[in-house]
Parts: structure tokens; C-alpha cells; sequence
């Protein structure tokens, strides 16, 4: 849970890297019993060297449901912000709407093999109203909501979005200011990033019978984010998606 709010930016890295040691410090105690187990305990806010042994296992139940019940209610509120926050993101851009869990990997081949836009199911783009849709040889997506959510979030938070932020002022309007940032695709999503992405490539020519979609291996790759640059300064997301080395 730590995790998901630090990538969202709901949590500062010294409170992750406390929870851990807590965790850590917890897990010692079950193992090696007696004094550092009644330690362990006393994080819990139980003292069991007061307590009777059915006591003192009955503290460490409520302990353990109050903690459930923290950890619950803490769970419920990172959810609604997550959904909050992913509607503003499919309202100011197409980003989740083409490279998002709800994308599935069957619409991934349609739009490779078939020019298939995925906001539509159709030839028809869903950008720009009225044209046919290009289709790309590669089309991607990242599995979930939350982590389309946190892959923003931490992009907004790097050093190289502030950079690009503060030099699109000079960009021309082409009809609006919009600017890239590329970021290392484990630095976005973590190193266990494969399982939270998912990519096609088109083998052959776009409308060649023998074309075939394959498995994109983002190992080395990237996230690209495009924003757009609003004329009150205001930042607003154009589109996000996993890119291959």
C-alpha cells in the first residue's frame, strides 16, 4: 500500500523506507520469539509483559484487526484517488483510452493489423474527427489504472519533466504548446515493470496478408509522456504509453 501511495506522491521515501523497517523489524520478532517478539508487539501499541498468555494473544488480535481495519480504510481512500485522478487523465488527453488495461491485448493486434483506433473500434480516429486512423507497428499499454496513475505522477515529479516543463514556454503553438519526456521505463513502473505492461508489433506491411502480431519485450525501454501546455500555465496530460528500446 506504502508503495502505491509513495509512486503517487501521497507518501514522502522516508516514510516508505520506515514502514519497511517496521515490517522488517515485525518479522524478526514472530521469528525469533520472547523478548523481541514482546517488542515487536509494543509497536503495535501492546504491552504484553502485563498481560496473561490468553490475554496477551488476545491483544495481538485486536492489534491485528486494528491494523486491518487502518490498513482497509487507508486502501479504500487510495482507490477513490487513483479513480479521481485516472478521470482527469481520460478527460484531458487520449492516453488511458489507448494505452490502458481497458485497451485489450485483442484491440492491441486490431489497431497493428486492422488500423483499428481503440477509442473507436473503428477506422475512424478518435483524435482527430473525421480522418482514418494511422496505424502504428507497435501498440502498447500499461495493465492498470493505478499504475497509468502512478507512472504520471512520478514522471511529474522528476527533474526532467520540471526541465522540459520550464522550456516549453518558447515552444511554437502548433495549435497548442505540447512537450515530451522519455524516462526510463523501470524508473517509472518499478523493476518488476513487465508484468504491468503489455505490447504488439506488426511482422510484414500494414495490410499484407501474411502480417502477424509478436510480443514487444520492453526490457531497456521507455515511458513517453506528452503534455500539453495550457495558456494559464496549467499542465495537462496528451497521451502516455510504454515504448520499446
Amino acid at each position: 500500500m506504502l508503495d502505491i501511495e509513495y509512486r503517487l506522491g501521497l507518501n514522502s521515501e522516508e516514510a516508505l523506507l520506515r514502514a519497511y523497517e517496521d515490517v522488517a523489524y515485525l518479522d524478526a520478532s514472530v521469528l525469533l520469539g520472547g523478548t523481541a517478539f514482546t517488542a515487536g508487539a509494543a509497536k503495535l501499541g501492546i504491552n504484553l509483559t502485563r498481560l496473561r498468555p490468553t490475554a496477551a494473544l488476545n491483544a495481538l488480535r485486536a492489534g491485528r484487526t486494528r491494523l486491518d481495519d487502518m490498513i482497509n480504510a487507508r486502501r479504500r481512500e487510495v482507490d477513490a484517488l487513483n479513480a479521481s485522478r485516472f478521470a482527469e487523465l481520460e478527460a484531458q488527453g487520449h492516453g488511458p483510452q489507448r494505452h490502458e488495461g481497458a485497451v485489450t491485448r485483442q484491440m492491441l493486434e486490431d489497431r497493428v493489423l486492422r488500423g483499428f483506433d481503440p477509442m473507436t473500434g473503428s477506422r475512424s480516429d478518435g483524435v482527430h474527427v473525421g480522418q482514418e486512423h494511422r496505424p502504428p507497428v507497435t501498440a502498447s499499454r500499461i495493465t492498470s489504472e493505478a499504475d497509468y496513475v502512478a507512472a504520471d505522477a512520478t514522471i511529474q515529479r522528476r527533474a526532467d519533466f520540471t526541465d522540459a516543463l520550464n522550456a516549453a514556454p518558447a515552444r511554437p503553438v502548433k495549435p497548442v504548446r505540447r512537450f515530451r519526456v522519455e524516462v526510463p521505463i523501470e524508473d517509472t513502473l518499478e523493476p518488476d515493470f513487465a508484468r504491468r505492461v503489455e505490447g504488439v508489433e506488426r511482422i510484414g506491411e500494414f495490410g499484407d496478408s501474411g502480417a502477424r502480431p509478436v510480443d514487444v519485450k520492453f526490457e531497456g525501454g521507455t515511458i513517453i509522456a506528452v503534455y500539453t501546455l495550457r495558456p494559464d500555465g496549467s499542465v495537462e496530460l496528451y497521451t502516455l504509453y510504454p515504448n520499446k528500446r
